[in-house]
């Protein structure tokens, strides 16, 4: 998942102080390949 710049300023534009947690997705069920590299 590749993001626009766009995107990124919006999240970076958000107080994560101000946000609501029961407002946030459940990630809890999202893996991760390790197998790449960081930067990929």
């Amino acid at each position: 998942m590749k993001l626009t710049t766009q995107e990124l300023e919006q999240m970076r534009s958000v107080d994560i102080g101000a946000v609501a947690a029961e407002s946030l997705p459940d990630v809890s069920g999202m893996t991760f390949d390790n197998a790449l590299s960081r930067k990929e």
